[in-house]
């Protein structure tokens, strides 16, 4: 049926010809979310017409007598069919049966299993033929294990109706593997085959369309971020399904915006279904990103990083992931809100290195003009920002790795460190936005660089770091004395920060200042400067967009205020209607 999984697809043909006896069970296994149950019933869907199946999901079954029902349900059309009907109570005059195994060797029964079975005519089960029984979730049951194997071996002994047991073993107790042996015969490891249950699944499981024509950007996705739980896969992509039905058609036709939901959903619906984190505390995400103290902190900074995703800049607004994953609860009218308050729905230009950045997805001639755009780029020099150096940089030693472009490594890794001595020589106050960047992250844009792991990566990364701190010290004394009187002009520096005014073309000055020195600075603000101070705060972040190095500087600021709220003294209201703004900072920004 799949192609990492062929081979057990093939044994399980082997196992059940009728023509091949066999006196034990099958065990299938695979690690949670893997697609046990996706796979077995897509091979009994796929079986030639003579194939009957009896399919038992044990998942919360706490004793036989609940089995038994499962097999009434599932055996009643089939006997009814042939004349034949079970006889009286399913509990009642139940015949036994225990099956005797020597654990030790020694020739004696260490462990007798004892199991019933319903009260069904012995002809009827004789005349099951070629029929099997699948038991699904057996890890999920309650009942003893020991027992469970006895029940099932009295089919596979006394009967020789053939079963096939689906589980994740290692989720089971170690008791049940002593005996194990004697009732199953063969056991079959399940490997994660994304490719191939997602072609299955946009061909047949899911009729949106549009899921479907963005089947070849999710499978590279699944397999570049190494996703391999099938079940929250295909729920991640029905909720993704919904929201589609609800969009109004010209958000549907947008590529950009679409990709951008579809990644959002898988990585917002996989942390909250395998319970790394609440659907309530989606909102808590972008604030726990810089706060370390935060519970979600940890998972905020592998969601960024993992899945390449601006925290900030998620589609959806807050409310909406929560009510679709959390609650089920999807209203069209606020999902349209939301995706026309996001930067996706907006008329801009997508950078080049965006569009490149799934380069897997774009058909020959798009790359090929694409690639011919960034090689002018690097020509001229022409980058927007330090990000986006570093995305492009990142891809091109990508392609070259995948053996899609034959440039030299080396000499590509010389010309972006000219780019970068020259970006920070023209432009020299983009080292205080770069500093905050910080060695060793791996992403720009909301999305991670490619190769970022990788050694040349790593060594130009690590060479613009070494000049940015070069053309700090050689600047240091020309920027402070402008700073340094701004603080002086209360208006202009108000102005600056609502950005209504430029210094040297930077709007972003406070992260010049250490966020202690911005305190002290405020503590001896007089009463109308202090307002005047959190009103052009307030402004600015309500209505600008923020920068990654403004949200940590805020951040650290935010926090040092709380913490020294009482060397405000005669102020500590006003103090508090500053933190109070300053806990709010970005959530128009969502």
């Amino acid at each position: 049926m799949t192609s990492k999984n062929q081979h057990i697809t093939e044994y399980l043909k082997y196992y059940l010809d009728k023509d091949h006896y066999s006196n034990f069970a099958v065990m299938l296994t695979g690690e949670w979310g893997v697609g046990k149950t996706y796979y077995i019933k897509e091979f009994i869907g796929k079986l030639e017409p003579d194939k009957k199946c009896i399919y038992v999901s044990l998942n919360g079954i706490s004793n036989k007598s609940e089995i038994d029902h499962e097999l009434f349900r599932n055996l009643h059309p089939i006997l009814s069919s042939d004349g034949f009907v079970f006889a009286g109570n399913l509990l009642k005059n139940s015949l036994k049966a225990t099956v005797r195994v020597d654990i030790d060797g020694d020739g004696k029964s260490d462990v007798d299993i004892k199991s019933e079975i319903p009260n069904i005519k012995i002809s009827s089960l004789k005349r099951l033929g070629d029929k099997f029984i699948v038991f699904d979730d057996f890890e999920r049951c309650s009942i003893n294990k020991v027992e469970l194997l006895g029940y099932i071996n009295f089919f596979v002994e006394q009967f020789g109706i053939k079963v096939i047991i689906v589980c994740n073993e290692d989720e089971v107790d170690n008791a049940y593997r002593d005996i194990k042996e004697k009732v199953v015969g063969k056991t079959l490891k399940l490997v994660s085959d994304v490719d191939s249950a997602l072609k299955d699944f946009f061909n047949h499981g899911n009729k949106c369309r549009l899921v479907k024509s963005l089947g070849g950007y999710v499978i590279d996705l699944c397999n570049d971020k190494k996703i391999i739980n099938l079940r929250i896969l295909f729920f991640a992509l029905d909720e993704f399904s919904r929201v589609v039905d609800v969009m109004d058609p010209e958000y549907v036709e947008n590529n950009y915006l679409c990709k951008a939901l579809i990644k959002n959903t898988i990585a917002l619906s996989y942390y909250v279904n395998s319970g790394k984190i609440l659907a309530a505390e989606i909102p808590d995400l972008w604030k726990a990103l810089y706060k370390e103290e935060h519970k979600v902190h940890d998972q905020a900074q592998r969601i960024n990083k993992e899945f390449g995703i601006d925290l900030f800049d998620l589609v959806l607004s807050s409310k909406d992931w929560v009510d679709l994953i959390g609650d089920g609860f999807l209203e069209g009218q606020s999902i349209n809100e939301s995706i026309s308050n996001s930067i996706y729905s907006r008329s801009i230009e997508i950078p080049v290195w965006d569009k490149l950045w799934d380069y897997n997805s774009l058909s020959p001639k798009n790359f090929d003009s694409l690639k011919e755009e960034v090689d002018k780029k690097i020509i001229n020099k022409d980058f927007e920002s330090l990000g986006e150096v570093f995305q492009i940089f990142g891809w091109y030693l990508q392609i070259i790795k995948k053996n899609i472009s034959d440039e030299s490594t080396v000499k590509l890794k010389n010309d972006f460190k000219i780019i970068i001595d020259a970006r920070l020589r023209s432009n020299p106050l983009e080292f205080y936005d770069f500093k905050f960047i910080g060695f060793g992250c791996d992403s720009y844009g909301g999305k991670v660089f490619h190769s970022a792991k990788d050694d040349l990566f790593l060594e130009v990364w690590k060479y613009a770091h070494e000049i940015s701190e070069k053309r700090k010290e050689e600047s240091y004394e020309e920027y402070m004395d402008i700073f340094k009187d701004l603080l002086l002009d209360h208006k202009r520096f108000f102005n600056v920060i609502k950005g209504e005014e430029l210094i040297q073309g930077y709007d972003r000055v406070m992260i010049f200042y250490g966020y202690k020195e911005i305190f002290d600075w405020y503590v001896s603000l007089e009463y109308n400067f202090k307002y005047e101070f959190s009103e052009s705060i307030k402004k600015r972040f309500n209505d600008l967009k923020l920068h990654d190095s403004e949200r940590v500087w805020l951040s650290d600021f935010k926090n040092y205020l709380y913490g020294n709220k009482e060397g405000v003294g005669l102020f500590y209201h006003h103090a508090r209607v500053l933190y109070e703004i300053l806990e709010n900072v970005g959530l128009q920004n969502q």
